[in-house]
């Protein structure tokens, strides 16, 4: 046994993810944030952090770089051993999981680095590299001001104490340190509170069209289920109603009891040809009546070509019961996958108004022009000297993303066919009661 559902159906429905599930949170009582912003600002957290780590292999090997090229080293040795450190922990620091303990060893490593400079005697030339960025961007990401403020102090005066430790470094350039980490630290907290709210409204907009999505996938699965329950069950018992004899009575109802089981069982015959379907289709929506049927090409069966067999077999069902013979079926199905599907399904019948038809029939809505437009397609009832339904679906090019979604709207007609709720019928008069 298969599932019944579409794929497009199968997968919205049975996707969850952890996204959808924020949506349904409320907000925090400490702070108001929804649960969707709390997922989207941990979620940005832990992504930075993963960032982080990596670019603190980057800091380590500039401060390599920069201690390697320094014009001036008085003690070769404390220059090293500083920058040694640092590089250890921003090897080690790869393997540490929890956040607080990470960045309190980077401001340990920063401060090491900011304080070798001068106790080498390095003349004003800085070894620390990337680490100020780092400890920056980490309590930026953690969104309290107070930490942001106590962090961007305590590096200040870690610069301002340089002139002091060593000899040969200017207090102007650690005054200008000094205001390059204040104004990076402001930049820092908008920069990430800015990403934050981009992120926010995108995992809204995200769980939204998935909500949208998942809501038109169970709408189409109810209204394939009512198309094939009428169809198969109900036009069988109708036809029972309608029965001359006890045999062909009992046919009808043996063929609603199997077909009715199988729509229970979900259970759907695996077809990989469009022509084979078709042909299929056509046979057994005739009963027994001499159809001529004609196809022109083949193509893989999908989602959408399955609605265009459902709405051709209903469209022959309907052109055998109300209409008039010769009976004809004919179709080009398109070989490349961007090119159109037409089926026409014609009769002699002289043909009725769907306007006029009764709102308690749905056969043609349901079954017909509706199934169509799930498809990306259209259906076209022509009444001329002959009833002929034309059923086309365009191909799967560019801009078009399979079957009728929420944000798709049915086909443009040149000479658009009104949908009444009618039970259908393809050539005859007005439709049985």
């Amino acid at each position: 046994m298969t599932d019944q559902r579409s794929g497009p159906a199968r997968d919205a429905v049975t996707a969850r993810p952890t996204l959808v599930a924020a949506t349904d949170a409320g907000p925090d009582p400490a702070t108001g944030a929804t649960g969707i912003e709390r997922q989207s600002a941990e979620r940005l957290r832990l992504e930075s952090l993963r960032f982080l780590r990596r670019f603190g292999l980057v800091s380590a090997a500039w401060s390599v770089l920069l201690a390697a090229t320094a014009p001036t080293v008085a003690d070769p040795t404390i220059l090293w051993v500083g920058v040694a450190a640092a590089g250890a922990w921003a090897i080690a620091s790869q393997w540490v999981t929890r956040p607080r303990a990470w960045w309190i060893g980077w401001v340990v490593a920063t401060v090491v680095l900011e304080w070798t400079g001068p106790l080498a005697g390095t003349d004003g030339w800085s070894v620390t590299g990337g680490a100020v960025v780092i400890v920056l961007f980490g309590v930026a990401l953690s969104g309290s001001r107070r930490r942001v403020a106590l962090t961007t102090t305590g590096l200040v005066l870690t610069g301002l104490v340089r002139p002091f430790i060593g000899h040969g470094w200017p207090i102007g350039r650690a005054a200008t340190a000094a205001l390059f980490i204040t104004f990076g630290a402001i930049a820092m907290t908008w920069l990430i509170r800015a990403i934050e709210r981009v992120v926010v409204e995108r995992d809204r907009l995200q769980a939204q069209l998935l909500d949208a999505r998942t809501e038109a996938a169970r709408a189409n699965e109810r209204a394939e289920a009512g198309a094939r329950l009428h169809d198969t069950v109900l036009q069988h018992l109708a036809a029972v109603t309608h029965a001359t004899d006890v045999s062909g009575a009992r046919r009808h109802a043996g063929r609603a009891s199997n077909e009715l089981r199988q729509f229970l069982r979900s259970e759907v015959d695996s077809v990989d040809s469009l022509r084979q379907a078709l042909q299929e289709a056509v046979t057994a929506a005739a009963d027994g009546v001499d159809i001529s049927v004609s196809v022109v090409g083949d193509r893989d069966v999908g989602d959408r070509e399955l609605l265009l067999v459902a709405a051709t077999s209903e469209a022959v069902r309907n052109a055998v019961h109300h209409g008039s013979p010769p009976i004809r079926v004919h179709a080009e199905l398109a070989r490349a996958p961007d090119g159109d599907t037409v089926v026409w399904v014609a009769d002699q019948g002289p043909g009725f108004e769907l306007a006029t038809v009764p709102g308690d029939r749905l056969g043609v809505r349901r079954s017909i022009i509706d199934r169509m437009h799930r498809a990306g397609g259209r259906a076209h009832l022509v009444v001329d000297d002959t009833t002929e339904w034309e059923l086309r679906m365009p191909g799967a090019g560019p801009g078009h993303d399979g079957p009728a979604g929420p944000e798709s709207t049915p086909s443009e007609d040149p000479d658009p066919v009104p949908l009444p709720d009618d039970s259908g019928a393809t050539g005859s008069a007005p439709p049985p009661g």
